[in-house]
Protein backbone atom coordinates (compact mmCIF):
# COMPACT_ATOMS: atom_id res chain seq x y z
CA UNK A 1 0.00 0.00 0.00
CA UNK A 2 1.19 2.94 -0.95
CA UNK A 3 1.68 6.17 1.75
CA UNK A 4 -0.97 9.05 0.81
CA UNK A 5 1.14 11.99 0.68
CA UNK A 6 -1.61 14.31 1.55
CA UNK A 7 -1.95 12.72 4.93
CA UNK A 8 2.26 12.58 5.58
CA UNK A 9 2.97 15.72 4.94
CA UNK A 10 0.92 17.88 6.90
CA UNK A 11 1.58 15.77 9.67
CA UNK A 12 4.93 15.71 9.34
CA UNK A 13 5.14 19.73 9.06
CA UNK A 14 2.80 20.10 12.20
CA UNK A 15 5.49 17.40 14.22
CA UNK A 16 8.14 19.66 13.12
CA UNK A 17 6.77 23.00 14.00
CA UNK A 18 5.19 22.13 17.52
CA UNK A 19 8.30 22.01 19.49
CA UNK A 20 8.94 25.83 18.02
CA UNK A 21 5.92 27.32 18.21
CA UNK A 22 5.25 25.42 22.02
CA UNK A 23 8.58 27.68 23.55
CA UNK A 24 7.74 29.71 26.27
CA UNK A 25 8.42 33.32 25.21
CA UNK A 26 11.28 34.27 27.32
CA UNK A 27 12.63 30.57 27.65
CA UNK A 28 16.57 30.83 26.81
CA UNK A 29 17.86 28.11 24.45
CA UNK A 30 21.51 26.20 25.16
CA UNK A 31 23.94 28.81 22.82
CA UNK A 32 22.22 31.93 24.83
CA UNK A 33 22.82 30.63 28.34
CA UNK A 34 26.28 29.42 27.31
CA UNK A 35 26.94 32.93 26.23
CA UNK A 36 25.72 34.33 29.41
CA UNK A 37 27.91 31.86 31.49
CA UNK A 38 30.85 32.80 29.29
CA UNK A 39 30.14 37.03 30.14
CA UNK A 40 30.41 35.84 33.22
CA UNK A 41 33.39 34.41 33.76
CA UNK A 42 35.39 36.06 30.89
CA UNK A 43 36.45 39.99 32.17
CA UNK A 44 36.68 42.95 29.43
CA UNK A 45 39.86 43.32 27.59
CA UNK A 46 42.34 44.62 29.25
CA UNK A 47 44.77 45.38 26.33
CA UNK A 48 47.84 43.39 25.79
CA UNK A 49 50.24 45.70 28.13
CA UNK A 50 48.38 43.40 30.94
CA UNK A 51 49.56 40.03 29.82
CA UNK A 52 53.25 40.98 28.89
CA UNK A 53 55.25 40.57 32.65
CA UNK A 54 53.65 36.77 32.87
CA UNK A 55 53.59 35.83 28.99
CA UNK A 56 56.41 37.47 27.61
CA UNK A 57 57.71 34.83 25.43
CA UNK A 58 54.43 34.46 23.66
CA UNK A 59 53.83 38.00 23.65
CA UNK A 60 57.35 38.71 21.72
CA UNK A 61 55.81 35.93 19.25
CA UNK A 62 52.63 37.25 18.86
CA UNK A 63 54.00 41.06 18.01
CA UNK A 64 54.96 41.20 14.38
CA UNK A 65 53.27 38.11 13.19
CA UNK A 66 50.65 37.66 10.92
CA UNK A 67 47.86 37.62 13.78
CA UNK A 68 49.13 41.31 15.52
Amino acid sequence: MKPNRRIWVPLLVCALFIPIACKKSGEQTVADRAAERTAAVMPDYVGRQACIECHRDQYDLFVGSDHD
